[in-house]
């Protein structure tokens, strides 16, 4: 068994991969997540963060397996995988996946599969992965967006406490209320934290003061957040859990589209 690793943008690495996760995907019925196509990336990556991918071929030189890998950043690396079904009991995959984590022992590892896909979830938990939750991912862009609320005042702060962000913002909702006898204070309602990537954003953990929930804040910090974050991105994304139908409510509301359902592993 030869294995190759190489970059994700290499034409001929492309044209493998994705026939392998064609052939994968005939077989077993469902959606094999990965990152053979540009398409499927969830911002432009520069190319010293170019995706890369472990290539294992037969003895005819017949692609029989790739595991490919993106880091998210320092810490964080998202994963897939895709082995010919003629060889799944043979563990190559098992063997590519200690090949990466001998690269990066330090790091923290996330896999999305297809809620349908039973045998990918069995291999995970055999390697110690644990179920995290079943997201759908969206994604609105700047057509979509229906901006119908009050703007908020937002407070802006580079927040460096996530490990491996270096361009995280948390975003602030302010109000005035009134104070006896004083001029009105500003208060902090909510919150949500915001990754700059290129011209693609991510929005994650918005959280409402409890005692200002119901009462339209969150969808404000949102939505303010969003109008001025078009000002430099043409797209933003998400991931929000299956089981929050409110948020899920409000964000297709506001124009995201559901762009994929996934159950979520970690290591």
């Amino acid at each position: 068994m030869r294995v190759e690793k190489v970059s994700i943008r290499e034409e001929y690495a492309l044209k493998l991969c994705d026939e392998l996760n064609e052939k994968c995907m005939a077989q077993d019925g469902f959606k094999n997540h990965s990152f053979v196509d540009a398409n499927e990336y969830d911002f432009e990556l520069p190319e010293s963060e170019n995706p890369y991918c472990y290539l294992a071929f037969d003895e005819e030189d017949t692609l029989v397996a790739f595991l490919g890998y993106v880091k998210l950043n320092k810490t964080n690396l998202e994963v897939c995988m895709a082995v010919d079904p003629d060889h799944r009991r043979e563990k190559i995959g098992t063997n590519l996946f200690l090949r990466l984590v001998s690269e990066f022992d330090s790091c923290s590892y996330q896999v999305s599969l297809d809620p349908a896909n039973e045998i990918g979830k069995a291999f995970l938990e055999k390697l110690g992965f644990e179920y995290t939750s079943t997201e759908k991912a969206m994604v609105l862009s700047k057509d979509d967006f229906n901006f119908d609320c009050e703007p908020i005042e937002l407070n802006i702060e580079a927040d460096e406490s996530v490990d491996g962000f270096d361009n995280l913002l948390k975003i602030t909702g302010l109000i005035e209320e009134e104070q006896e006898d004083t001029e009105p204070a500003k208060k902090e309602v909510g919150y949500l934290y915001l990754a700059k990537e290129d011209s693609c954003f991510s929005l994650f953990d918005i959280e409402v003061k409890e005692e200002y929930r119901e009462q339209g804040y969150g969808n404000r910090i949102l939505q303010t957040t969003i109008r001025d974050a078009f000002k430099q991105a043409d797209k933003i994304i998400l991931h929000v859990s299956t089981n929050n139908e409110p948020a899920i409510n409000l964000y297709n509301k506001i124009g995201f589209k559901t762009i994929d359902t996934i159950d979520c592993y970690e290591l």
